[in-house]
């Protein structure tokens, strides 16, 4: 007999989301693995959001829906969700965005295949208001590389992610800590306690970037770079402590912001320090020791063509 498929909870917060919601749970409705529960919160919408959601709910019973009387924001939104999830994975996908439709079959499979990977991303194919292509975002794909790489930046897209339950039960789900960068603090928490993650160079999901979601991000984008702030000083404490504006320093020369090649200079010695820092680390293995310091070398490597051209540019 074939054994039955495992099921998976699709959790979704959303707020005023009446213009791509529809397109959302429709990307759901053709995955081509069908054994799925999908779970709505609307977080206190103002607009046609909860009828849209309500018309869903009567035409498939897979699909619920929970409406919060105040808006709390999408790490409670997200959490009041998995208080109801019964699947034994979980997979999250923001109300504007769209699974590709084999995404849940090919990330299922996978986990089912890789027992030591507690969470599995993608690439994505980043669209516009329109739907149409601007371009692709990539993330790191093996586990050594996220490992590092997490110190400093995100390690996933939050609506590519599968994820086992039981690991964000052990975790109690999202910190209601951060509001803005509630994903980027549970794979730190993640990796801290010992699970693997990994992500796959296939895209399986189209990530949306629109106008409403830049203006609400140009009104959160201090809160939010606070908060990964945080979370880049607690994930690199165990190797070294870096002052808030040496942290800031190199958070920036990470992310390819503006720099002088005064300061730019200043935070490759900083990373490095980090680098040599974390390879020496011996509860990690060889080949996540290894790859701290294949990842200075190509952050160095890129740092000093940068800081020739600015020379030459002068």
């Amino acid at each position: 007999m074939n054994k039955p498929k495992p099921l998976v909870s699709v959790i979704m917060a959303a707020y005023n989301a009446e213009h791509f919601i529809a397109l959302t749970i429709e990307s759901i409705l053709v995955q081509t693995y069908a054994n799925w529960e999908l779970t709505i919160v609307d977080d206190a919408s103002t607009d046609s959001t909860p009828s849209i959601i309500r018309a869903y709910c009567m035409k498939d019973a897979r699909i619920k829906s929970v409406r919060l009387e105040k808006n709390s924001g999408q790490t409670a939104a997200l959490n009041h969700a998995l208080t109801g999830a019964k699947g034994l994975y979980v997979i999250n996908l923001d109300s504007d965005d769209i699974a590709l439709p084999q995404r849940f079959e090919v990330q299922v499979c996978f986990l089912e295949m890789h027992l030591d990977i507690a969470a599995i991303g993608s690439a994505v194919d980043v669209i516009n208001d329109k739907g149409m292509s601007t371009g692709t975002k990539t993330k790191p794909i093996r586990p050594e590389e996220i490992s590092f790489r997490s110190l400093l930046q995100t390690p996933f897209v939050h609506s590519s992610v599968c994820m086992r339950r039981n690991v964000l039960a052990a975790l109690n789900g999202y910190d209601p800590a951060y509001l803005y960068a509630e994903d980027y603090d549970l794979w730190s928490r993640m990796i801290s306690n010992g699970y693997t993650l990994a992500n796959m160079p296939e895209i399986l999901t189209r990530f949306r970037v629109h106008t409403s979601a830049v203006t609400i991000m140009s009104k959160t984008q201090k809160i939010q770079s606070e908060e990964a702030f945080r979370i880049n000083a607690r994930n690199i404490l165990p190797y070294v402590q870096f002052s808030r504006p040496d942290l800031e320093l190199v958070v920036n020369m990470i992310n390819g912001r503006k720099l002088s090649i005064t300061d730019k200079l200043r935070a490759l010695r900083l990373y490095e320090k980090l680098a040599h820092a974390y390879s020496k680390n011996k509860q990690l293995s060889p080949a996540y020791r290894a790859y701290a310091l294949h990842r200075y070398s190509e952050i160095r490597t890129s740092i000093f063509k940068q800081c020739l051209k600015q020379l030459i540019g002068r």
